[in-house]
């Protein structure tokens, strides 16, 4: 198994001071510390999804999202109340997000959303 360490602000590759010898499987690797940075959102200012009946070219309606950190069930609360029987829902195994779309409906992302939700921007949901 191997794991590489990134830096989370450029996502470049972080050498090691020293590589690790592990041929023999019997070392361990231990984290000693996290840092985190307030103010670090997960959903940006200009961010929001809107709906509206397939083949129709008017939008139903628009819920933008202030930016923030955000949590998985906030955006299914915010889905679920749109009353038209979306659903979004997470695989707590694989931390993968599903949405249910109702047929004769389209859902449209922003790309900050689609990224977030690990969605593919193909338009085939």
């Amino acid at each position: 198994m191997f794991h590489s360490l990134t830096n989370v602000q450029d996502g470049a590759d972080v050498p090691l001071q020293q590589p690790i010898d592990n041929q023999n499987g019997n070392l361990r690797v231990g984290l000693r510390s996290i840092t985190y940075t307030v103010g670090w959102f997960n959903v940006g200012p200009q961010e929001a999804f809107s709906w509206r009946p397939s083949g129709k070219t008017e939008i139903m309606g628009t819920i933008p999202f202030p930016h923030g950190l955000d949590s998985f069930p906030r955006l299914i609360n915010l889905f679920s109340a749109i009353g038209i029987n979306f659903t979004l829902r997470l695989n707590r195994v694989n931390c993968s997000a599903k949405m249910r779309v109702p047929t004769g409906w389209e859902v449209h992302l922003t790309v900050g959303l689609l990224a977030q939700l690990n969605f593919d921007n193909d338009d085939n949901g």
